[in-house]
Formats: structure tokens, sequence, C-alpha cells
């Protein structure tokens, strides 16, 4: 039903997203100016504002918000529509009744409702696939005129994520001229989560992206479900990361509907090595962890060290390996002769230990 074209013409509506009940339902809620208010007078009809769930999970319970200035006039009915088929019904006269209709997808919680010359609330309960649609909350006023009003919202009944999007394959480092290759991947959901990319803060170049999979299939309730995945693969090539190593900040969003009360994200870091820290000591970076490794250039030393001729009996020996890093130029470098000193320290223990 329309409202007076009078009444119509000059109405000013704000719409803000209000979170509900724990972060999942989206209250999209139209207020009227003031000021629009005080010029058409006290005596006329008018709905103050409308609130209805934007989108909600299918466990949740919907709550649908209607207030309403009657001015001098006397309340006849108010109704809520869904889809243009009325569900609810709420007459002021002696005593107050309430009537429910039966509407597909909409259930009404018992013992919910509550409705008076000023506001009239109703609670929606078992939803499913059959529950989004347009809501509407119309006001009439009484004999003569029975003057109406009225105000519209859509919702969305979904299965909204419960968890961050998770993030897989960045290894704890790399080197210059090294790929860098992450997924990301939102669970099961409707409506479908869109996925982006942030390096940095940064939103990751579309030349960086591979295009989004979502994967679908219906669950049991009848929701047709998505699950997304978005792959960045980086050539790390820059020449600032020949003298100086980086680290980098990846991070993943999961937009639904664009409201940012649904948004979930996850984030990893990682290193990228300097060129000139990978020479000596390289990085083992398959296992997720930096070791350093034994360069094959360095020249080896291996001294014996060899314990007292009585614990030598017993089989008791020890021995050291030392590393020296001498100038690698120097090719002719004069050997040690491990096995004469050997030798010589085992005359020299032997005549210790003879009786004199």
């Amino acid at each position: 039903m329309k409202q007076d074209d009078d009444e119509d013409d000059d109405d000013a509506e704000a719409e803000a997203e209000m979170l509900e009940e724990g972060g999942v339902v989206i209250s999209l809620v139209q207020n009227i100016d003031d000021n629009v208010m005080r010029a058409h007078g006290s005596d006329t009809l008018h709905l103050s504002s409308l609130s209805v769930p934007r989108i909600i999970d299918v466990a949740q319970k919907a709550k649908l918000f209607c207030s309403y200035e009657m001015g001098n006039r006397t309340l006849n009915s108010v109704k809520w529509y869904k889809d243009g088929q009325e569900f609810f019904r709420y007459s002021p006269v002696t005593p107050p009744t309430t009537n429910w209709f039966p509407v597909k997808g909409v259930t009404i919680a018992d013992g919910s409702s509550h409705c008076n010359q000023f506001i009239c609330n109703v609670e929606l309960e078992k939803l499913n696939v059959h529950s989004s649609g347009q809501y509407r909350c119309e006001v009439s006023g009484d004999a003569p005129e029975f003057k109406l009003i009225d105000q519209t919202a859509n919702m969305t009944v979904g299965v909204l994520p419960k968890f961050d999007p998770y993030i897989t394959g960045v290894r704890h480092a790399y080197k210059y001229r090294d790929t860098l290759v992450a997924n990301c991947s939102s669970e099961w959901s409707s409506p479908v989560a869109k996925l982006t990319w942030y390096i940095n803060n940064k939103t990751a170049p579309l030349a960086s992206l591979e295009p989004q999979i979502n994967e679908i299939t219906r669950n049991i309730q009848g929701f047709t479900v998505y699950a997304s995945h978005l792959q960045l693969r980086i050539h790390i090539e820059d020449q600032r990361f020949i003298l100086k190593s980086e680290m980098l900040e990846l991070r993943c969003i999961a937009d639904i509907m664009g409201l940012a009360s649904l948004r979930r994200e996850n984030r990893v870091r990682t290193t990228i090595l300097a060129l000139k820290d990978t020479g000596y000591n390289q990085r083992l970076m398959e296992s997720g962890s930096s070791v350093a490794v034994r360069s094959e250039t360095r020249p080896r030393c291996e001294l014996p060290l060899v314990l007292s001729p009585r614990r030598r009996r017993h089989g008791w020996e020890l021995e050291l390996d030392f590393e020296f890093l001498l100038p690698q130029t120097n090719s002719n470098r004069p050997s040690i002769d491990t096995n004469n000193n050997k030798n010589n320290s085992d005359n020299d223990i032997q005549h210790q230990g003879s009786p004199s």
C-alpha cells in the first residue's frame, strides 16, 4: 500500500547498519528526520523507524521492529507482510488482539510479539531458505480516514562463516628470485565470500592473483553454499632484496555483501632474505626453519685428542673437529701431519708410563 503523496515527497531516509547479538545479525534501520516530522505537524501519522535484519544466519532468530508516531490520530492496526503476504496483525481494540497468518518461510516465535500505540515488534524462528524476502510494516489510523503509512526492507537468510579464512603454502623465509605462492580459502557460506589479498596493508596487484575459484554445493537445509579460494603468486625480484632483508605481512580478508561486521581475516608473516645473507649461512627453508650449514669451500683441520693410556685400554678416545676460516687464495698452505703428531704423542705417553 502506498503512502500519501504529500508525506512521501520530502521524507528523508537514513540507513544505518547496527550489529546485534554477537556480531551476526545486521539491522537495516530507516529513520525519518525529526525536522521533517515537525514540518508535517503533530496531527500527521509517521513511521519513525523500521528495523529488519539485512542478513542473518539460518540458525538464529530474526527480530523485526517497527515504531511510529500517531500524532492526534488513533491507531487502528499494525500489519507485517512478507513479499506482499500478511503474516501478522495487531489491533488495539478492547481487548487488543493479535493474529497470525500462514506464510511460507515465516514462523513467529511463541510469546515474542509486543505491540502497542508506539511500537510493534515480532521475532521469527526456524528460519529456512524460504525466509529471505521483503518485509513490510504497515500502520493505519482509525476512522474516518484510515490513513496508512508503511516501510519495507529486505532480509537475506544465509549460512554465515564461523571461522576466519585459512592460509596455506607460505614458508618461513624466502630469498631473492624465489617465488612465493600463498593460498587463501574460506569455509562454506551463503552468500559467497569475496576474498582479497593484502601485502603489508596494501591491496595485492591484480597481476599477482589467480582468478577466485568458488566451489558450489547444496547443504542439507537446501542452501546453495560456496567455498572460495584465491591464490597469490609473487616472484621476488625487487632489487632492494639484494642488500636488505625485509619482513612481509600477508593478509587475506573474506567479505560477505560488503558488511564490515561480517568480515573475517587471517594473516601470516614471512621474511625475504637479502642476497648477502644467503652466502655462508644458507637457510633450509623447506622445513620452515633456518639453520646454518657448512660451506664446502671452508678449509678443515682435524686434530685427534688422545686420553690417558689407562683410559685408552678401555677404548675411550675423543676426536674433536675444528674449523678455521682461512683465506681461500692460499692453495699452497702447509698441511698438518696428524699421523706424525699422533705417533709422537703415543711415544711420549709410553715413555711416561714405562717403569724407571
